[in-house]
């Protein structure tokens, strides 16, 4: 007895739960009809009238429904894009109907519904839309994979039919077409019916979450194969925005460019050939090594700034002098004496020379390399802004291209960032990525032209014709006649090596003249304690350019909390009559 009712119980309580889950579902929406006219043409576009109606009355809780429209297809291995037009969207045949289309991930969302109003009885909605690049060609071969339903629909769908109506010329008893049911990766296939010059598909109930897709292997050329143009620009529509942002602001630079900063012709206007008769064998006049390099990169440099000291010591405005190491088993930095022998107010010092050895010099006669270190590094952009300024009253540029650079790639970074914080926010929208890829290459682009945007006056347009031949000679010069210049003056030598430090020659330079300079300049001295055998301008070259390692590396130390290095005030540029 007691088992007898315990097995009603059990009889009785699954039968709650299941007219329990009966009623649950009778009070939930249900799309009970829907149908789908396609129209296959020969481009391979596809023309989509789609009709379904949904019954909201059991659930009065919805104000809109979303139809979502495949624009990206994953056929194995591949991926097919696809681009859809949607032409109209009708709620109960009415023109006014409220909707938003909008792009999300791999798929198109059209909102329909107003959402102060709930949709509460039985409504019909209508879209039309073209599809195009709908075919797929496989090896020539053309296929068309269509989604019908999509499989995000929130509620069952009853009473699924297609019509899928081919080209012109085409029989459908040539086609071999399938329709697919269920969610993706798990369908059951269904062949299709031939109904006169159509194509039908159907489905008497698909459930939540599961859709209909179509695909049909079509006979070579019912559908015109893309041409190899077309194709890719399909492959770029795909992407658009990663190929034609960047690509547009390379074009709108360029254009920038060549308005505002192509280099300007010479006085003449007859380009190189009006260097013919300019000995190749001497730098520009008037330019200084420091002026020469800035020229030649459009950018002030460290290196630049160290050829200024040998330039200076060349010219008779100091003397560097090597010091012994007094470090433990040569860990530290060997030190130099600077020594200023003529004064700051020399006519021949150009203001940046001026400036450079005041900050060097202060009220001293002389100075050490090691004390620079600390004190020196503040100054470096004003020297390199008195450098762009000469340059500029000058007219070799026209602007200034220490601002050009730096607005440019402050525009560049910004752009930059702006893609970044977008492809942050975007992460599921295939759209916005695309957006964003193309914003950040766009700002890499504007990044790298900056190098190119300081424009060249007609003066520098000359002069940097006159630099490139100079450098030349003393790369690829021939060497007889190297030689016998040097010979003829062997200062020369020393008066040039500055500019083939900032010129990158300076080692050929030194190899090509080694027989004929034969000993130590006067303004460079070594100890005899520190002297290797005999001179040797490869050696010496070697040397001056371990020296200017250590000044430029001098230059650049910041100043240390705490340490005793003293800095140059105000009143001490007022006392060495150094005028900005």
């Amino acid at each position: 007895m007691i088992r007898s009712l315990s097995n009603l119980s059990t009889v009785l309580a699954t039968s709650a739960m299941f007219l329990f889950l009966s009623c649950g579902s009778a009070f939930a929406e249900v799309l009970t009809e829907f149908h789908s006219d396609m129209q296959l043409l020969p481009s391979g576009a596809v023309n989509v009238y789609e009709r379904f109606k949904v019954d909201f009355r059991k659930d009065r809780q919805r104000n809109q429904i979303i139809r979502y429209i495949k624009t990206r297809y994953h056929r194995g291995k591949k991926i097919h894009d696809v681009e859809v037009k949607i032409n109209k969207i009708l709620m109960d045949a009415n023109p006014g109907t409220y909707s938003m289309v909008k792009k999300t991930g791999d798929e198109l969302q059209i909102h329909i519904g107003n959402r102060e109003q709930p949709l509460t009885q039985v409504h019909e909605f209508e879209i039309e839309y073209e599809v195009y690049r709908a075919v797929n060609f496989i090896k020539s071969k053309p296929e068309l994979f269509i989604d019908v339903t999509g499989d995000q629909w929130p509620f069952d769908l009853r009473n699924v039919t297609c019509d899928l109506t081919l080209p012109r010329g085409v029989k459908p008893a040539s086609v071999k077409a399938f329709s697919y049911i269920g969610a993706p990766g798990n369908y059951s296939q269904e062949p299709s019916v031939v109904k006169g010059d159509q194509l039908q598909f159907s489905a008497r109930a698909i459930r939540s979450g599961k859709g209909l897709a179509v695909l049909a292997d079509l006979p070579p050329g019912s559908v015109i194969l893309p041409s190899v143009t077309q194709d890719i620009i399909w492959r770029l529509q795909s992407g658009a925005q990663i190929f034609v942002l960047p690509l547009g602001t390379l074009l709108t630079l360029t254009l920038f460019w060549w308005i505002t900063a192509r280099p300007a012709k010479t006085e003449s206007g007859r380009g190189d050939a009006e260097l013919n008769g300019i000995d190749s064998w001497r730098p520009p006049e008037y330019l200084t090594p420091c002026e020469v390099g800035t020229l030649i990169d459009e950018s002030c440099d460290l290196s630049d700034i160290g050829a200024t000291v040998v330039d200076l010591a060349a010219r008779g405005f100091l003397k560097i002098r090597i010091l012994p190491y007094n470090g433990l088993l040569y860990l530290c930095d060997r030190d130099y004496e600077l020594t200023l022998v003529r004064p700051l107010t020399d006519r021949e010092l150009k203001p940046h020379e001026k400036m450079m050895l005041t900050f060097m010099f202060g009220l001293s006669g002389t100075t050490y390399v090691s004390g620079l270190r600390g004190r020196f590094i503040e100054y470096l952009p004003l020297i390199k802004t008195r450098v762009y300024k000469s340059l500029l009253s000058g007219g070799y540029f026209t602007r200034d291209p220490n601002t050009d650079r730096r607005n440019f790639v402050s525009v560049g970074a910004l752009v930059l960032t702006l893609g970044l914080c977008l492809m942050a926010a975007s992460t599921s929208h295939a759209a916005g990525l695309s957006t964003a890829c193309g914003i950040i290459f766009s700002g890499i682009v504007i990044i790298i032209a900056s190098a190119a945007m300081p424009r060249l006056g007609a003066p520098g347009t000359r002069a940097l014709k006159q630099i490139v031949n100079f450098r030349n000679f003393l790369a690829h010069g021939d060497k007889e006649r190297v030689e016998a210049i040097v010979r003829k003056d062997p200062q020369d030598f020393f008066r040039c090596l500055s500019y083939a430090i900032v010129l990158g020659v300076a080692d050929r330079f030194a190899a090509v003249a080694k027989d004929v300079v034969r000993e130590y300049p006067e303004w460079f001295e070594v100890d005899e304690s520190i002297r290797r055998g005999r001179f040797s301008s490869v050696q010496f070259v070697k040397e001056l350019g371990d020296a200017l390692i250590i000044i430029n590396r001098a230059m650049t130390e910041k100043h240390l909390p705490g340490s005793s290095v003293k800095r140059m005030g105000a009143a001490d540029f007022a006392k060495s009559n150094f005028k900005r």
